[in-house]
């Protein structure tokens, strides 16, 4: 089973999340109480809330864009936080959003050039210029 080319892959990829303030995915069961869920303030921690908090840790990780990252730094799922990577290599790469979507979408493009970003407000900056949303 185990001589499938599909085992052993390399190098390893990380899904980003890609969403707008307050409106990532939050993973519940059936057995959850929904506002315990809301009230944790580890829901609101996604891999890109997480980026901006590790950008303000770690000042070498601001030369990295959101998809590099990943190449550099390790999501770790339990404490939902990036660690710098001991070893190895991993690809990043942003989940898919329609352009119909809009906004998201253009967060998307966006996070893919811009550079150590501390919020979202830091992605929309250029040149001094905190451009509005639509």
């Amino acid at each position: 089973m185990l001589g499938f080319e599909i085992h052993e892959k390399s190098p390893a990829v990380e899904r980003l999340q890609v969403h707008l303030p307050g409106m990532n995915i939050v993973a519940v069961s059936e057995e959850d109480d929904l506002e315990g869920v809301l009230e944790d303030p580890d829901s609101a921690k996604s891999t890109l809330t997480e980026w901006f908090v590790a950008n303000q840790q770690f000042p070498a990780a601001c030369k990295y864009t959101y998809c590099e990252f990943p190449n550099y730094y390790t999501w770790n799922s339990k404490q939902k936080a990036w660690e710098g990577r001991r070893r190895g290599t991993k690809i990043g790469r942003l989940r898919y959003i329609h352009p119909g979507v809009g906004d998201a979408f253009y967060l998307r493009m966006l996070l893919m050039v811009v550079r150590g970003a501390l919020s979202y407000e830091d992605v929309r900056t250029y040149e001094g210029i905190v451009y509005n949303t639509l």
